[in-house]
């Protein structure tokens, strides 16, 4: 009977232990406290639990140790990119790398901390390497976002491609390569990619980045539905309610045309800005003067494209300023703002479409 109790005894306590990672690497430290895997291992539990301060104390003993465990390294450099020290997590991770050269998981790390740093281009670059290390797509799709975020369009298509075609049910990807492809000017491929990550996942400003993709192509009615559709979940997204305001007010089909309620859509985030003094973003003021043209208020619209041009001017957003500059030379002719084939194509391509996004050159990423 002791014997069965005993026993009994050790399984409850054997279970304890592994009822959790923590448990269980506290357990095999005490067992084992200079050996520098179970301080990486408790080290990485903590980590998941979020807790990475206590982390690093127990990544730092494995490197004490150890000098040349390079686990240890790279899994210090994390937590540090994590807690916001990146000078530390760049030396750390770089001590990784001359352990271990070919670890794409540590140039990745590193590429991200560069990057934050404000070393673009290394950052780039440690991505680069990492990402012809192996087979791994996240790696491929973060390399990808960067570079589109450089405006390397070509390049980031490339690498968004690779990891598209290995992870084809991610919507994030998908969503991605179909905003760089519409960044190219490839709108019809960028479309199916858009509509494959509405496909996976709903997504507001996915749903409107396909309504420009599909506006861009002259479909008026379908963009017009998306973009509605967009507005439902996306209410208080400024790109989400802006794209829907400048089709309303430009739509080149007069029955769509609601430039009353394209004010109403665009005129808060217009005052909360004024109100805020943080600046108004001129694709705003655009969009509020398309609408007032289109009511026959020119004299107010071309007031506002005026301001909208000189803030797009301060703000270095050329394609904002260039679109602004045709808006006001068609308004001072005479002529009305409605959009055109020719000019919806040409606004899906100089960044000026809608708010949050950058001129060509910036950003070609939808961002939640």
């Amino acid at each position: 009977a002791l014997g069965i109790a005993a026993l009994a005894l050790a399984t409850v306590q054997r279970n304890a232990v592994w009822s959790s990672h923590e448990t269980l690497w506290r357990d095999a430290l005490a067992k084992a406290p200079a050996h520098p895997r179970p301080n990486t291992n408790l080290g990485m539990a903590l980590a998941i639990a979020g807790r990475n301060d206590e982390a690093l104390g127990y990544y730092h003993r494995a490197a004490e140790l150890d000098p040349d465990f390079q686990e240890a390294h790279h899994n210090a450099g994390v937590a540090l990119h994590v807690l916001g020290r990146l000078d530390d997590a760049e030396r750390e991770l770089q001590r990784a790398l001359e352990l271990e050269p070919n670890d794409r998981f540590t140039h990745w790390t590193l590429g991200q901390v560069l990057i934050e740093q404000g070393d673009v281009e290394g950052g780039i670059k440690q991505l680069e390497q990492g990402a012809k290390l192996g087979r791994e797509p996240l790696l491929w799709f973060e390399l990808g976002r960067r570079l589109a975020e450089q405006g390397r369009l070509e390049d980031a298509e490339l690498w968004l491609a690779y990891a598209v075609a290995v992870d084809r049910a991610n919507p994030e990807m998908h969503a991605v390569l179909g905003s760089v492809l519409v960044a190219s000017g490839d709108l019809e491929r960028g479309a199916g990619h858009l509509g494959l990550s509405l496909n996976l996942r709903e997504r507001a400003i996915v749903r409107a980045e396909l309504a420009r993709a599909v506006w861009g192509r002259g479909h008026w009615t379908a963009a017009l539905e998306h973009a509605e559709r967009a507005l439902e979940s996306g209410a208080d997204r400024l790109e989400v309610v802006a794209t829907l305001a400048w089709m309303l007010a430009t739509s080149p089909e007069a029955a769509q045309r609601d430039p009353q309620r394209a004010l109403e859509l665009v005129g808060p985030f217009i005052l909360d800005a004024d109100a805020s003094g943080r600046g108004t973003d001129p694709r705003l003021l655009e969009t509020a003067a398309a609408a007032l043209a289109s009511g026959g208020a020119r004299d107010r619209a071309e007031r506002l494209l005026l301001r909208a041009l000189e803030e797009s001017r301060a703000s270095g957003l050329l394609g904002v300023a260039s679109s602004v500059e045709d808006g006001l030379g068609r308004l001072q002719r005479g002529e009305s703002m409605v959009e055109t084939a020719t000019t919806a194509a040409a606004r899906m391509g100089s960044g000026s479409w809608s708010p949050e996004r950058k001129s060509r050159g910036g950003s070609a990423t939808p961002r939640d």
